[in-house]
């Protein structure tokens, strides 16, 4: 089967559903499929020994500035479609026989025009939505169903968790199935295979490691975690660190917000990480933290549970599928609940050895040995439909 994965999001960019595209195309051509990506990402023509189709960015004057406004309160907007970049996708989708188009992202004009653009051509489509989305969004996706008919397009709708997957129903007035993210569980394992050979984690250093892996903007509430530090860093009797990496709009604020809680020399912005950075960084952590109550999934989180890191993270979120409460970590309904939790972890060593034991076993569920069947019925699914 010849698969098009379309997103505007993609490697080298870095981010969950740039990694999640990446991955997925991965692993179905190890399937044996013959995969291809479209996307507005600039790059190399080939990643990974498969190839990428780099489509020509044009987009009103203004437009960059306001992607970087919505990023600052958490939304990603993809680039609107220009006649020749439709043009541009139906030479690939038709020239190069496509079987299925994949779209990625409720929110790329991208996606939901190449699946638009394959059904012209009798070529069906899937579409999978990562992120949760607020009402006002909801609201959008029905007037804009109600114009163009977009939720008629895809065969198949998925959702990267039950959150994800409901807000996909509520906006297209269609049923949506759950395939969670994948990740590739033995690859994370070498970090908890470190952790096990160096019982402190750390060598000679002494301090007790949060780690968190997010990008900066509104929708992650990385303040609120920098926040709850300081909490656990003034409740401590003991040297606490945090690393966090990632990057995004807000990291000149945070970075000021650091020096105005006078955590400068306990605070470690890493910026943009590749997952070996990533994996380094949760060898030598104790406990992992994620502040946001947006998370449509939280692959971060799954990760770290993969490399044996407990999770203390936000109640009501689509993190509800990656771990249960009490198992592979906790959850907060607070900021000041964030911090309460994450200091009793650091001070309890038998609840957070019970926590690290326990997490490898959350995370197996999301293997890509798991992911990419499912992926691949949802496919056969939207052939047959």
């Amino acid at each position: 089967m010849r698969v098009a994965l379309v997103s505007d999001w993609t490697s080298p960019r870095l981010g969950g559903i740039e990694r999640q595209v990446r991955d997925l195309a991965t692993q179905l051509h190890a399937h044996g499929h013959d995969v291809r990506v479209l996307t507005f990402t600039p790059g190399p023509d080939e990643v990974d020994g498969l190839p990428v189709h780099r489509l020509r960015v044009g987009v009103p004057r203004g437009w960059r500035s306001l992607q970087r406004g919505l990023e600052r309160v958490g939304l990603e907007l993809g680039d609107p479609m220009p006649r020749v970049t439709e043009r541009e996708i139906v030479r690939v989708l038709v020239g190069e026989r496509i079987d299925l188009v994949h779209g990625h992202s409720l929110w790329s004009a991208l996606a939901h025009m190449a699946i638009k653009l394959g059904r012209d051509n009798g070529i069906p489509g899937v579409l999978t939505n990562h992120s949760l989305i607020e009402r006002a969004g909801l609201l959008f996706f029905r007037a804009i169903d109600e114009v163009v008919g977009w939720s008629s397009w895809p065969a198949v709708l998925t959702g990267v968790s039950r959150a994800a997957a409901r807000d996909l129903s509520l906006a297209s007035g269609r049923d949506a199935r759950v395939i969670p993210n994948g990740l590739d569980t033995t690859a994370w394992a070498y970090a908890r295979a470190g952790r096990a050979a160096d019982p402190t984690h750390r060598g000679a250093d002494p301090a007790k490691r949060i780690v968190s892996v997010m990008r900066l903007n509104a929708r992650k509430s990385p303040q609120a975690l920098l926040d709850a530090f300081a909490q656990v860093h003034a409740t401590l009797d003991r040297d606490v660190r945090l690393d966090i990496y990632g990057d995004g709009t807000l990291r000149p604020a945070l970075e000021r917000h650091t020096r105005e809680l006078a955590l400068s020399h306990a605070v470690t912005f890493h910026g943009a990480c590749g997952p070996a950075e990533v994996a380094h960084g949760l060898a030598a952590a104790d406990v992992f933290a994620l502040s946001g109550t947006r998370e449509a999934f939280g692959i971060a989180a799954a990760e770290a549970l993969a490399a044996g890191v407990p999770v203390v993270g936000m109640r009501g979120s689509g993190m509800a599928d990656v771990f249960a409460d009490g198992v592979g970590g906790l959850f907060a309904d607070s900021t000041g609940e964030l911090a309460t939790l994450i200091a009793r972890i650091l001070m309890d060593d038998a609840l957070r050895m019970e926590l690290a034991a326990n997490a490898p076993a959350q995370a197996a569920r999301f293997d890509w040995s798991r992911g990419a069947p499912a992926y691949l019925a949802a496919y056969g699914d939207a052939r047959h439909a």
